[in-house]
């Protein structure tokens, strides 16, 4: 199993809000309260205090009367208009709130020498990761003629030790917040430099306002088999952080490869965030969801409490889903033997290595999803064609790519694991390399099938893709010829083939809360078998007891559709669907102890004109359960759902 991992990420906060706004109706800013009056800074004279037991004198101040909107509980943002000076380095600003507490909002300066040497020039604010611009960081340095760039920032206590001349280096939303006078001073601890604030005002938690800062992906982009995406096992852990301002975490996830599905389609599913009073740190959550093989998107949003949401970015990841048979047939030299040239492409090369192993399918099989080559070495990749036999004598083209003749602009040494993959497959496969990599760098990876000006049928080879070469247990073989064989020459390690088993049954959609507070949840005992070779029984536990009930299936997609005003339940199969027979969940009324049941094979078997039937391998079914719930809205609930592959 692989961990994926959204972050919050301050420094990104500025260039990511603007679109996160306009993507969410419910974002929008708290009002601001103000303004206050401007001035100079100084107010008069120069700096002449002693850091930090004097204070200097003459400090710009401006009083603000305040009355505090309902509903807001702590102070986001404090925003200074059009403030300019020649030294940021120079100034100490500090907020007083209507009980009289001093709050160190800004204070760059310490022993000599006087830091941050550049200038102020525009609108700034001293913000808190809940505000309507989420700040970012001060720069380490900033120096010269340059301007400090007008935006939010982060509070900076510098060197003031907390509570000197009665100043605390309080969080801005630890501040108390109070309607009344609240008074803006900013000090000038040095003489020579002046500037002016032209308006300041104050930004409060509004209910409605401020959306929390989005998360952002973070996963690591990584595979044993190429960097091509996140490629993860199932069950997969999504993991994110928010910043405390954040009181829910919601999340989806959609599959992008056949079936795929439309984020109309998929509803978020929330939790509560826990929090940790006033502190932006960020704080972990995380939904364990086990998937069916394929490519997958999957966002995060932070949510207040009163509903304004930010969404992240998509992050993507691919669940392989293929079952790779262990141990592998050996290789062997290549050519195997002193080889003549052939002509190409009807005579081939004599001497090629040959490999013949005894292959048993994994229970499940439905397709052949790649071939994996093990310690492939050769000076030129352009030289090699590689052809896999089937047990039936089918023999198909998996790599040619000069045309016969030989490594040509494909001169590429290469060594290393290399898979082999049907470039159509992403849903098992995940991802490759387009075949014009392979005559650049040719590192050990993930690449799609390349036949280059080989016509299918030519020497009894075909160019057949990977996953449809007709597949049975038996004896297959792989042939790799040299078409250049005068001063190359290499080796395969070994080899085998994958399959595309990838588990069970996986369940998806969110299950309603019945009146008792049953959550039904659908499972099965295996895949169904197009040949009913074995046992598949479809269970919907955690029913309300004694009620009637039915499972239904479709066979064209999930969907995840309110099921009514009100209910918290969803449909999760799309039309059409085939209900089932009637049948009653037992159990005890007023508990969840009622459960729904089905024998797949044996309602088939009843049914041969039901909704899909006959199925074949790879088809998908898609099953959920209903029952009644009288006080429920529409009477009625429903489970969440399960995605079956129709198997041999």
């Amino acid at each position: 199993m692989r961990t994926i991992r959204f972050r919050a990420a301050h420094a990104l906060f500025a260039i990511l809000l603007a679109p996160f706004m306009a993507r969410n109706a419910t974002a929008q800013c708290s009002p601001t309260i103000g303004p206050g009056g401007g001035g100079s800074i100084p107010a008069s004279g120069s700096g002449d205090g002693s850091f930090p037991g004097t204070l200097p004198s003459f400090p710009f101040v401006s009083a603000l009367n305040v009355t505090v909107p309902a509903g807001a509980t702590a102070l986001e943002s404090v925003v200074l208009r059009s403030l300019n000076h020649t030294w940021v380095g120079d100034l100490h600003i500090v907020l007083e709130d209507p009980t009289g507490g001093a709050h160190n909002l800004l204070c760059r300066v310490g022993p000599q020498p006087l830091g941050f040497s550049c200038g102020l020039n525009g609108d700034y604010a001293i913000s808190t990761d809940c505000s309507c611009t989420p700040p970012s960081p001060l720069p380490s340095t900033c120096s010269g003629t340059t301007v400090l760039t007008p935006t939010a920032y982060e509070q900076h206590f510098g060197l003031w030790p907390s509570g000197t001349n009665g100043i605390s280096n309080t969080p801005l939303n630890s501040i108390p917040v109070a309607s009344g006078t609240w008074t803006l001073r900013i000090y000038d601890w040095a003489g020579g430099d002046i500037g002016s604030l032209d308006r300041w005002e104050l930004e409060f938690n509004t209910p409605g306002g401020n959306p929390p800062p989005p998360p952002t992906c973070a996963g690591v982009v990584s595979s044993e088999e190429g960097p091509h995406q996140e490629i993860v096992s199932s069950p997969v852990t999504l993991e994110w952080t928010a910043s405390g301002c954040a009181t829910t975490r919601r999340s989806r996830v959609r599959r992008v490869t056949p079936p795929a599905q439309s984020w109309s389609s998929i509803a978020w599913v929330d939790a509560p965030m826990p929090s940790n009073g006033w502190s932006s740190d960020d704080h972990t959550a995380s939904d364990e969801i086990d998937l069916a093989p394929g490519e997958y998107e999957w966002e995060a949003q932070s949510v207040n409490a009163a509903g304004a949401a930010a969404t992240a970015q998509p992050c993507t990841f691919c669940i392989p889903g293929r079952y790779c048979i262990s141990p592998s047939p050996a290789g062997g030299a290549i050519p195997q033997f002193g080889a003549l040239n052939g002509v190409w492409p009807t005579v081939l090369p004599t001497g090629p290595m040959v490999s013949t192993a005894f292959f048993s399918l994994p229970a499940g099989a439905t397709q052949l999803v790649s071939v994996k080559l093990q310690g492939l070495v050769h000076n030129r990749i352009g030289d090699l064609q590689l052809v896999l036999v089937d047990p039936t004598g089918g023999r198909h083209n998996l790599l040619q790519l000069n045309d016969g003749a030989g490594g040509g602009s494909c001169a590429t040494a290469i060594s290393g694991d290399y898979v082999i993959v049907d470039k159509v497959s992403g849903l098992v496969t995940c991802s490759g390399y387009e075949l014009s990599y392979l005559c650049g760098a040719f590192a050990p990876g993930e690449y799609f099938q390349a036949h280059g000006a080989w016509n299918s049928g030519d020497a009894g080879i075909f160019n057949t893709p990977l996953t449809s070469i007709p597949i049975s247990s038996g004896s297959w073989t792989l042939e790799v010829y040299d078409w250049d064989v005068a001063n190359n020459d290499g080796s395969l390690a070994g080899w085998t083939l994958c399959f595309d088993v990838g588990g069970g049954p996986t369940t998806y959609c969110t299950a309603g809360t019945s009146s008792s507070g049953c959550f039904a949840a659908a499972s099965a005992t295996g895949q169904p078998s197009a040949s009913f070779a074995n046992s598949c029984v479809i269970n919907i536990n955690d029913v309300e007891g004694q009620k009637a009930g039915v499972v239904f299936y479709g066979v064209t997609g999930q969907l995840a559709s309110p099921w009514g005003s009100g209910s918290s339940s969803f449909l999760c199969v799309k039309s059409p669907t085939q209900r089932t027979l009637s049948q009653n969940s037992g159990g005890t009324v007023g508990t969840c102890s009622g459960v729904l049941s089905l024998d797949w094979n044996a309602y088939q078997f009843s049914h041969p004109s039901a909704l899909g039937s006959p199925f074949s391998a790879g088809q998908k079914v898609y099953v959920q359960g209903w029952f009644r719930d009288p006080p429920a809205p529409k009477t009625t609930n429903l489970s969440d759902a399960l995605e079956l592959t129709v198997v041999p």
